[in-house]
C-alpha cells in the first residue's frame, strides 16, 4: 500500500483511518496459577493499524519527557534487587502526508526490577496514544483488558460486593501506579487463588496488601523491606 496523494488535511486522514479500522479484540491471553487474563497488547493494535496509517498517509512522532524517575533497592536475605519506576509525559505529533499536524499528550508509567522500566513506559504511551487518537474499539462493552496483562479479570464477580470485587475495582489504579505486578506476585507467594471460589478472608488479605501499597506516597519509592 502507498500513501494517498490527495490534499486532505491530517484530520481528514485520521477520520479515514478510523472509518476503515475494525474493532480490535482482546485476543491475547496470559495464564498463571489460579488466574487467566485476556488483554489487547500493542502488537495486536499496531498489526491492524499500521497498514491503514500507510494507506492514508498518517504517522506519529513522539517527544518523551521524563517527569519522575524513582530508583531504589530491596534486600531479601543475601539478594539485593534494584527497582526503577519511570513516569513519562509524551507529546505525540500526528502528521499528515502533506505536512500538517496536530498534537496529543499522554502520561504513562513503567516499573521494572531490571532495565525495562523506560521501555514499558514508552510502550504504554504509544498504545494509549493510538487508542485515543484513532478511537480504537474492541467489540466489547466492558473496558477491562486494555493494559498489559493485569492483576485480575473476573467478569462474573464485578457486580457482587465482595473483597474480590473491590480488588477488581482497584485494578486501574494499581496499573496506573505500576503496582499490579507486585500484588500479583504477593498473591501467588501467599498461595491465594484469585477466583470467585476463593474464600473471602483469603482475598481480603490480598486486598489489604493492595491498599497498603496504594497508600504509600507517590512521590517517593517504597522503603526497603
Amino acid at each position: 500500500m502507498t500513501a494517498t496523494k490527495d490534499q486532505a488535511t491530517v484530520h481528514a486522514r485520521v477520520l479515514r483511518v478510523i472509518a476503515d479500522l475494525p474493532a480490535i479484540g482482546k485476543d491475547s491471553e496470559l495464564s498463571a496459577p489460579g488466574m487467566k487474563f485476556k488483554y489487547r497488547g500493542i502488537e495486536d493494535v499496531m498489526r491492524v493499524l499500521r497498514p491503514l496509517l500507510a494507506e492514508h498517509g498518517v504517522h506519529l512522532v513522539p517527544d518523551h519527557r521524563v517527569v519522575d524517575d524513582q530508583r531504589w533497592e530491596t534486600t531479601q536475605g543475601n539478594r539485593s534487587t534494584r527497582h526503577r519506576h519511570v513516569t513519562l509525559e509524551t507529546t505525540w505529533t500526528v502528521w499528515g502526508a502533506d505536512g500538517d499536524s496536530f498534537e496529543a499528550v499522554t502520561v504513562s508509567e513503567g516499573k521494572d526490577s531490571a532495565d525495562k522500566a523506560l521501555n514499558k513506559a514508552m510502550t504504554a504511551s504509544l498504545k494509549y496514544a493510538v487508542l485515543q487518537v484513532f478511537a480504537v474499539a474492541d467489540g466489547d462493552d466492558d473496558d477491562d483488558g486494555d493494559g498489559d496483562p493485569s492483576v485480575y479479570h473476573h467478569d462474573d464477580v464485578r457486580s457482587a460486593p465482595t473483597p474480590l470485587n473491590e480488588l477488581v475495582g482497584l485494578k486501574g489504579e494499581l496499573q496506573r501506579r505500576g503496582l499490579y505486578d507486585d500484588v500479583r506476585a504477593w498473591a501467588l507467594q501467599e498461595g491465594v487463588d484469585l477466583s470467585s471460589a476463593t474464600p473471602d478472608e483469603d482475598v481480603q488479605r490480598v486486598l489489604d496488601h493492595a491498599r497498603s501499597l496504594l497508600s504509600e506516597p507517590v512521590d517517593s519509592p517504597p522503603e526497603p523491606a
